[in-house]
């Protein structure tokens, strides 16, 4: 991977040309206006390297582009744009219009991108490509520790989008579990 620069969207574009797949989670694009918002119409310009060119770019290429988001201010809702501005709140100021192939929307985009994770270990049968509810749990301890915002509550706590850390270590036991069923051997049923 190579480092994005945060302001020169130009000097961002060559790296389309050295990737296969762009897969964009809980990642702002730009609205119609040409900047990028929090779901509460906040201009986060400052906060986010831009890479709309380079999706843009990969998905004209033809070459296949995943956006995972929760909000409808993040890189491939643009697919929907008219829906966004229409139905959610905000949606005017925040709508991005930036495509993507694929677009996944998620109550919880960390949680989207680990659904992604899972299908990914369901298909090669590599478990270590899911993410593990330990970690989860420690990820969000250390984040509460740095004092790194909750999304939903603007406060440093160990939640995610306003949900408590297990319920979010839930979900990827669930996930997890999926994906180890489905790769667990036959067995015989006495019944």
């Amino acid at each position: 991977l190579k480092e994005l620069h945060k302001t020169d969207r130009a000097a961002n574009l060559p790296c389309a040309d050295e990737m296969d797949l762009g897969i964009a989670i809980e990642k702002q694009g730009a609205t119609a206006d040409g900047h990028m918002y929090s779901i509460n119409a906040h201009n986060r310009d400052h906060t986010r390297a831009n890479i709309d060119d380079v999706i843009a770019k990969l998905t004209a290429d033809g070459k296949a582009t995943i956006g995972v988001g929760d909000g409808g201010n993040e890189i491939g809702w643009g697919k929907i744009h008219d829906y966004i501005v229409t139905h959610v709140p905000c949606g005017p100021t925040i709508a991005c219009t930036i495509t993507t192939t694929h677009l996944y929307p998620a109550a919880v985009s960390n949680w989207g991108g680990y659904a992604l994770a899972a299908l990914l270990a369901l298909q090669t049968g590599d478990l270590g490509l899911c993410h593990d509810p330990k970690r989860e749990l420690e990820y969000l301890d250390l984040t509460a520790r740095m004092r790194v915002m909750d999304g939903g509550t603007g406060q440093p706590i160990n939640h995610v989008d306003g949900i408590p850390a297990g319920v979010s270590a839930a979900l990827v036991t669930i996930l997890r579990g999926l994906v180890e069923a489905y790769h667990r051997k036959p067995f015989e049923r006495p019944f």
